[in-house]
């Protein structure tokens, strides 16, 4: 049999952005091979100040959840914005890694806006 333990270590990473001017931004994170127009390849996810998320290209509205039920996702001058990319697994014997990214405005959670799967052999993934 195996004899061999895997340990599954488990990483949070999160920053905030305000704000500062009227006009259209988006943020979220990529991997350093990816675009950083976020969320129009393979190695970003990004979330707009319209509500939309974005991932390879596709832009969908920010699904409502029981986090932001009746929350207005959009965002604009003034707001705080928070992005949180938790990270699990990725052992010695798993090619890939799990995670979600998550997002809140002023303070708030808003919920999950993309499940993630990171390979091995992507580089760091950082805002």
């Amino acid at each position: 049999g195996d004899s061999s333990s895997s340990s599954q270590a488990e990483h949070a990473y999160y920053y905030e952005v305000e704000i500062k001017d009227e006009g259209i931004v988006r943020v979220g994170f990529a991997t350093a091979d990816g675009s950083l127009n976020l969320g129009t390849d393979d190695g970003g996810w990004g979330y707009g100040g319209t509500g939309m998320i974005a991932h390879q290209n596709k832009f969908e509205p920010f699904e409502e959840s029981e986090e932001n039920r009746g929350q207005n996702v959009s965002f604009g001058k003034g707001d705080v914005i928070g992005c949180l990319l938790r990270v699990s697994g990725g052992d010695q014997k798993n090619s890939a890694a799990g995670g979600a990214i998550y997002f809140t405005k002023n303070g708030r959670m808003i919920g999950k806006a993309f499940d993630v799967c990171m390979p091995k052999k992507a580089k760091k993934v950082g805002p």
